[in-house]
C-alpha cells in the first residue's frame, strides 16, 4: 500500500510540474515536503506519553518546540507561495495545508505562539477565516490566542469571537469562558464526598486559599505537575493552603489505581460518572490541565491558576 502511495504521489507531483513553471514547481514541492512532515497523529500520541520525569519533560518540551517550528515554517512558506504565485492552481492546496497545520497546533493541540510571532498567526488565521468561513479549528486558534491574554483583554477578545461566525467546539469554549469570566470574584462554594471518604465542605474552606486542579490519571501533563505541587503544598499548607483535585476520569477504578500507587495528600473527587455532581460541567472544563484560584474569602480570583502557578498562590496567601 505505501509503495501505491508513493507512486501516487510521485505521479502527482510530475504532473503538477508539467503544468507549473520549474520555480513554482520547486516552490510547491518544498512546500508539501514540509507539510508531510507535520504529522497530527504522532502529535497527539507524543502529547499523551510521557507522564514523569526529567528526560521525559525535556523531551516533551523539545517536541513542542518542534511543532510549533514546524506550523511556524508551514505558515511562512503558504504565504511566500502565495506571495510569488497569486494565480497558482496549486494555491488552494497550499492553503489546506497552512490552515490544517495552524489549526493542530496552535488550536486543538494549544500549543503556545512564540510571544513574537501571535500577531502574525492571528493575522493568517483570520484571513484563512475570509477565505473558508466557519471553520472550528482556525475559531479555535483565534480562542487560545484569546485565553491566554491577561483578563481584561481576554474578555474584550472572547466578546468580539462570540460575535462571529464561531462553531461546534470553539463556539462552546468561547461561551464557557466567558461565563468562567463572570464568575471572577464572586463566591464559589465547594462542597462533596471525596475518594479516601472524608467530606468537603465551604465550612472547612473558610480562611483558606484554595487551589482547585482539574485532571486525570490518563493526563501526562496533570501528572507532570504533582511533584512541584506536592513540595508547594507542604511548604504552604500550614499558611492555609488547601488542594482539591477533580478527577474528570470516566474510569473510577483507574483513578483509584492510581491513588493506590501514587497517594496525594489532598482531596480527590471522582468527577467522571453522569451519576456524580459533576463540578467540571457545572464550571464548563473542556480540557484539563486546568486550575482554578479561589481566594480566603471563597471568591473565585484566577481560572488560569496553571500559569505561573506558585507566585499567584502566595500572593493570595498573604492577603488577608
Amino acid at each position: 500500500m505505501k509503495k501505491i502511495l508513493a507512486v501516487l504521489v510521485s505521479s502527482l507531483l510530475v504532473s503538477a510540474s508539467i503544468l507549473m513553471g520549474s520555480d513554482e514547481s520547486s516552490a510547491y514541492n518544498d512546500f508539501q515536503r514540509l507539510l508531510q512532515s507535520f504529522d497530527p497523529n504522532a502529535m497527539v500520541k507524543a502529547v499523551n506519553n510521557d507522564h514523569s520525569g526529567a528526560p521525559a519533560e525535556q523531551k516533551r518540551e523539545k517536541f513542542i518546540k518542534t511543532v510549533t517550528d514546524s506550523a511556524l515554517a508551514v505558515m511562512d512558506q503558504a504565504a511566500d507561495f502565495e506571495r510569488r504565485y497569486p494565480q497558482s492552481l496549486q494555491l488552494q492546496q497550499v492553503r489546506d495545508g497552512a490552515k490544517q497545520s495552524i489549526s493542530m497546533a496552535f488550536g486543538y493541540l494549544g500549543f503556545p505562539i512564540p510571544v513574537g510571532r501571535v500577531a502574525e498567526v492571528e493575522s493568517c488565521t483570520r484571513k484563512l477565516l475570509e477565505i473558508y468561513g466557519k471553520d472550528d479549528g482556525l475559531h479555535m486558534v483565534l480562542f487560545r490566542i484569546a485565553e491566554r491574554q491577561p483578563p481584561s483583554q481576554q474578555r474584550a477578545k472572547l466578546e468580539e469571537l462570540s460575535l462571529e461566525a464561531t462553531s461546534g467546539e470553539a463556539c462552546e469554549r468561547v461561551k464557557t469562558a466567558l461565563r468562567n469570566l463572570a464568575r471572577l470574584g464572586l463566591p464559589v462554594e465547594l462542597s462533596f464526598a471525596a475518594v479516601g471518604g472524608e467530606t468537603v465542605s465551604p465550612s472547612a474552606l473558610k480562611g483558606k486559599v484554595v487551589v482547585v486542579d482539574f485532571w486525570a490519571p490518563s493526563c501526562g501533563p496533570c501528572i507532570r505537575d504533582f511533584p512541584g505541587m506536592k513540595e508547594f503544598y507542604d511548604k504552604h499548607k500550614a499558611d492555609g493552603l488547601e488542594v482539591l483535585g477533580i478527577s474528570v476520569d470516566p474510569d473510577e477504578k483507574e483513578l483509584k489505581n492510581y491513588l493506590e500507587k501514587h497517594p496525594l495528600p489532598w482531596p480527590i473527587k471522582y468527577d467522571g460518572s453522569e451519576s456524580t455532581y459533576r463540578l467540571s460541567e457545572t464550571f464548563g472544563i473542556h480540557e484539563i490541565p486546568v486550575v482554578w484560584l479561589i481566594d480566603r474569602h471563597g471568591k473565585l480570583r484566577d481560572v488560569n491558576g496553571r500559569e505561573d502557578r506558585d507566585k499567584k498562590i502566595e500572593a493570595l496567601l498573604l492577603e488577608p
